[in-house]
C-alpha cells in the first residue's frame, strides 16, 4: 500500500541543532535498565502516513547517531544542518501488528541507485531473542528489513506488511503495520528484543548519512551485537492521553528520577510562534524549545514532569509568559467551552527561574542545567476544581515558552494544538482520561542485569548522572574482562576495568567529572562476547 500526498508541514515539526548534539534528559522512553518501551496501542492507527491518532501521544524515539558511509571511518559523517537527514520515529505494538512511523527532515531525496541502501530509504532491525549475537550473520530470530522512498514493496518476510508515504515540504512521513506472522518474536507484554532504526540519506553521488537511534557503527547489517534494547510495554496510549495512577506521591525536587521512568514520555507535537508558524525562526533542534513530558496523579494531586532542553534559558523580560517557563492548562469536565468557564478551566505558569509564576498554588521545582532545565509539579485538585475520577475525560494542553535575545517571546512548543490561543480558548486544549493505576507499578520490575546465569552488561544507574555512576555486569567463566568508555566519535575515554574476573556478578564506579555532558558508550568484552550500551552525562 503506498499514499501519496502534498501537506504543508506546519504543526508536528521538529529541527535540528547545528552541532547535532543529542538533548539532555531522556532521548526516548528508556526505563531504567536501558530497554525502550514501546507501548501498546489501544486502538490501531489509520495507515495513511499521517502523524494523528495515538501516534500524538506516542513517545519519541530519536534517531540522533550519525554514522558515516564507511565502517572504518574514524568520525561520523554529519549532516549538512537540521534540514539535512533529521529523524523522529514513533513505534506502538496490539495482539497483530508491529507499528512504525517516521519523520524525516530532509531537504534533498534521490532514490537513483540501483542498490537500495544507498538511496533515500528507511531500514528496521530486530533481533527476536535479544540473543546480541557477537559473530557476523544473523540467527534464525534475527532480521534487517528495508523500505525505499518511492517504491511500493519492501523486503520484509512475506511482503504482507503495509506502508504509506507522504511528501511533506520539508521531507517525508512513512508509516508502516508488520503483521505477527512476519515477526521474528512474539506479540506479548513485557518481551524483550534487540531493536534498532536506521535512515539512508542519499544527496548526491553516494549515500551521505545514516542517521540511527543506537549505535554508531555501520555494521549493524550483519551482527546483531550492535542492536539496542526494547521491550513491549504494558502501557496503552492512545489519541486520548492517558494519565496514570500512582500509588505513592512524587518527590518534588526537579529531579527525574526511576519512578517516573516507569510513565510514559510523550511528546513535543507543534511549534508557534507568536506571530504565526515561522519555521526558518528555529536556531536549531533539540537545544532550542523542545520537550518531553511525563504526567501521572493520586488523590490528591496531579502531577508533572517537564524536561526542556534550551541552549538559553532567559527570564529577563517584564511579562512571565515571556519568560522561558512551563504552561500547564486544563479543562476539569472537557466541556470544550470557546471561553473559560472560571470554573475548572485553569492555565498555571513555572517559569524556570523557580520562583516566579504559580509556585505559591503548587508544589513545583525547577533545574536548569546547561542545556535546558527540568519542572516538575505537583497540583492539588483544589486549585483545579475538579476530581480525578477514573475513566473520566478532561482537557489538556502543556505548553513551553522560549527567549532567546531577551527582547521577545521566540517560540512556544506543545503537545497539541497549533494555535496561540490556549489562554484564552480551552475548546483547543487536546483530551486526556485518568486512566487508573500504571500496571507497571505493580508488575515485577527486572534487575539491573537480566541475565544473571551468563555474560550480561547493566544499564548504569543512575542513568543520566552527575557525575557519579555504577555499572553492573556479569562474567560467565573466570576470564579476562574489559570494560571501556567511549564518546560519540568512538574516541576511548576511561578504561574501568582490565583484568581477570571470576564468574558471577560484579560492579564497577564510574567517576565522569573530567567529561563534558554528554552522551557515551560504555562496551563490555571477554573473549569472544561483547556488549556495548550508551549512557549521559548531565552536568
Amino acid at each position: 500500500m503506498k499514499v501519496w500526498s502534498r501537506v504543508l508541514f506546519i504543526s508536528l515539526c521538529f529541527v535540528l541543532v547545528a552541532g547535532l548534539a543529542h538533548a539532555v534528559g531522556t532521548d526516548s522512553w528508556v526505563d531504567k535498565d536501558g530497554f525502550l518501551q514501546i507501548p501498546r496501542a489501544a486502538a490501531p492507527p489509520v495507515l495513511d502516513g499521517e502523524l494523528d491518532g495515538a501516534w500524538l501521544t506516542a513517545p519519541i524515539i530519536k534517531c540522533d547517531t550519525y554514522t558515516s558511509q564507511d565502517p572504518d571511518a574514524p568520525e561520523a559523517n554529519d549532516p549538512d544542518d537540521f534540514l539535512d537527514n533529521t529523524v523522529e520515529a514513533r513505534a506502538m505494538w496490539d495482539d497483530e501488528f508491529f507499528y512504525f512511523f517516521a519523520r524525516v527532515i530532509d531537504d534533498e531525496i534521490s532514490t537513483s541507485s540501483t542498490d537500495s541502501w544507498m538511496n533515500d530509504s528507511f531500514e528496521i532491525y530486530f533481533d527476536g531473542e535479544n540473543n546480541k549475537k557477537e559473530t557476523s550473520g544473523y540467527d534464525d530470530v534475527t532480521v534487517q528489513w528495508r523500505w525505499v522512498f518511492d517504491e511500493a514493496a519492501g523486503n520484509p518476510g512475506s511482503g504482507t506488511e503495509e506502508f504509506a508515504w507522504v511528501v511533506t515540504d520539508y521531507g517525508y512521513d512513512f508509516e508502516l503495520k508488520i503483521p505477527l506472522a512476519d515477526l521474528p518474536m512474539p506479540l506479548a507484554a513485557d518481551h524483550e528484543f534487540g531493536f534498532e532504526i536506521q535512515h539512508n540519506d542519499r544527496d548526491n553521488e553516494d549515500r551521505d548519512h545514516l542517521a540511527r537511534w543506537w549505535h554508531t557503527s555501520n555494521l549493524s547489517w550483519n551482527n546483531a551485537s550492535y542492536f539496542g534494547n526494547a521491550m513491549l510495554s504494558q502501557v496503552e496510549v492512545d489519541e486520548i492521553l492517558p494519565v496514570y495512577k500512582t500509588d505513592t506521591p512524587f518527590d518534588i525536587d526537579g529531579d527525574l528520577d526511576d519512578k517516573w521512568l516507569l510513565f510514559p514520555q510523550h511528546p513535543q507535537n507543534t511549534w508557534v510562534t507568536d506571530g504565526g508558524w515561522d519555521f526558518e525562526s528555529l536556531d536549531s533542534y533539540w537545544y532550542d524549545c523542545y520537550m518531553h513530558f511525563r504526567v501521572a496523579y493520586d488523590d490528591d494531586y496531579f502531577y508533572a514532569f517537564v524536561d526542556q532542553a534550551d541552549q538559553i534559558n532567559d527570564v529577563s523580560l517584564s511579562a512571565d509568559h515571556e519568560k522561558d517557563s512551563v504552561e500547564l492548562y486544563w479543562d476539569g469536565d472537557n466541556s470544550k467551552g470557546s471561553v473559560y468557564d472560571n470554573v475548572n478551566d485553569t492555565q498555571f505558569r513555572w517559569v524556570s527561574d523557580g520562583v516566579t509564576g504559580d509556585y505559591d498554588k503548587s508544589t513545583a521545582a525547577a533545574f536548569v542545567h546547561a542545556e535546558g532545565f527540568f519542572l516538575e509539579v505537583a497540583v492539588p485538585w483544589e486549585s483545579l476544581n475538579f476530581e480525578p475520577l477514573e475513566g473520566e475525560l478532561f482537557g489538556f494542553e502543556v505548553q513551553t515558552n522560549d527567549t532567546d535575545d531577551g527582547v521577545s517571546r521566540a517560540h512556544m512548543g506543545r503537545w497539541w494544538s497549533n494555535s496561540n490561543d490556549s489562554w484564552r480558548d480551552p475548546s483547543i486544549f487536546g483530551v486526556a482520561v485518568f486512566a487508573g493505576l500504571n500496571p507497571y507499578l505493580t508488575s515485577v520490575r527486572r534487575p539491573n542485569v537480566t541475565r544473571v546465569d551468563g555474560f550480561d552488561l547493566g544499564q548504569n544507574y543512575p542513568n543520566p548522572f552527575n557525575p557519579v555512576t555504577t555499572i553492573h555486569y556479569v562474567v560467565r567463566q573466570r576470564e579476562n574482562v574489559r570494560l571501556t568508555v567511549y564518546d560519540m566519535l568512538g574516541k576511548e575515554v576511561a578504561t574501568l576495568v582490565n583484568e581477570v574476573k571470576n564468574i558471577g556478578q560484579h560492579e564497577v564506579t564510574f567517576n565522569a567529572s573530567d567529561l563534558a555532558s554528554g552522551n557515551y558508550f560504555y562496551r563490555l568484552e571477554a573473549g569472544d562476547q561483547v556488549i556495548t550500551k550508551k549512557m549521559t552525562l548531565l552536568k
